[in-house]
């Protein structure tokens, strides 16, 4: 992770991240193989919750554990099982001793991580900004590219019905924090044109 997103923490958050992202790097690298669902996933989760957290006005604490949160989220991820943020909750709670975490912490950011759990409905500002970062991918550029590795991912046929799953879930998708709300509208549409273009709806 560059040293951008800590840049605001305190020596001893920042070790306890670099220490987080270790952990998680090399847990994820040995039990998981998904095309999407990995470190790299993981990391850009990290940094656009970093992003969001700057944007919402989020302490510097609380930006420490919902990045904490956001590194680990995934750290177990089957496609179709339906207890993988159980699982990466535990895997979280047991490396995150290891890194040096307290309890009440890695409690918080357990929390955070069950957050994510389809369909989402977070509640607190900071489960809003995971689940949000969660799905950052949604109102970029590489949106396409990305869902391309979810399809691989999940074994689904490419295709017309595989694009108009996904314009069905783009339209129905709403963020939740007020910045992403805001500050995505166009992106949104973009991609929803884009994807209307490729199953000739529009």
């Amino acid at each position: 992770m560059e040293n951008t997103y800590i840049d605001s923490f305190n020596m001893e958050r920042a070790k306890k991240w670099n220490r987080a992202c270790a952990y998680a790097g090399a847990y994820m690298e040995r039990f998981t193989n998904n095309p999407y669902h990995n470190f790299s996933h993981a990391k850009d989760v990290a940094a656009a919750a970093a992003k969001i957290c700057y944007k919402e006005n989020v302490s510097d604490y609380d930006s420490f554990i919902v990045m904490s949160a956001a590194i680990f989220h995934d750290a177990v991820f089957k496609a179709g099982a339906e207890d993988n943020e159980e699982r990466s909750g535990r895997v979280a709670g047991q490396l995150l001793c290891r890194a040096g975490y307290t309890r009440p912490e890695r409690d918080m950011i357990t929390q955070l991580i069950l957050a994510t759990k389809m369909p989402v409905a977070p509640k607190s500002l900071l489960e809003k900004v995971l689940c949000d970062a969660d799905l950052d991918n949604l109102s970029r550029d590489d949106f396409l590219e990305k869902g391309e590795l979810v399809r691989r991912e999940l074994g689904i046929d490419n295709g017309k019905r595989w694009y108009s799953c996904q314009l069905g879930f783009l339209k129905s998708h709403s963020y939740h924090t007020d910045y992403k709300q805001k500050s995505t509208r166009e992106a949104l549409a973009k991609n929803i044109a884009r994807l209307e273009e490729i199953t000739g709806v529009a």
